[in-house]
């Protein structure tokens, strides 16, 4: 198979899966998610994992690094849910 159509197909998928990624991100738009706090991001902002292992990135002081976070998300990327911190989250019992 020609290399050209191996890059146009694999071009198509990675639309496709970027399309839908982005798709199941906007559905927390205006939803609070809980956050770990792992480091700042090449930006300076504060980044984490969700429990659904998405990557969240919000504004914040060095204080909240390691710590788990409410998060309420204003908007997303293809990977990225981007919001603001609301409170510190309450340990799971």
């Amino acid at each position: 198979m020609p290399q050209t159509v191996k890059e146009r197909r694999n071009q198509a998928i990675l639309g496709l899966q970027a399309r839908i990624s982005r798709e199941y991100l906007e559905t927390w738009v205006g939803r609070e998610v809980e956050v770990l706090v792992e480091e700042r991001n090449r930006r300076g902002q504060l980044m984490g994992k969700s429990r659904r292992n998405t990557t969240v990135v919000v504004d914040g002081p060095d204080a909240l690094i390691g710590e788990l976070v409410l998060a309420r998300v204003a908007r997303v990327t293809d990977t990225t849910l981007i919001g603001a911190v609301v409170d510190r989250a309450p340990l799971a019992g």
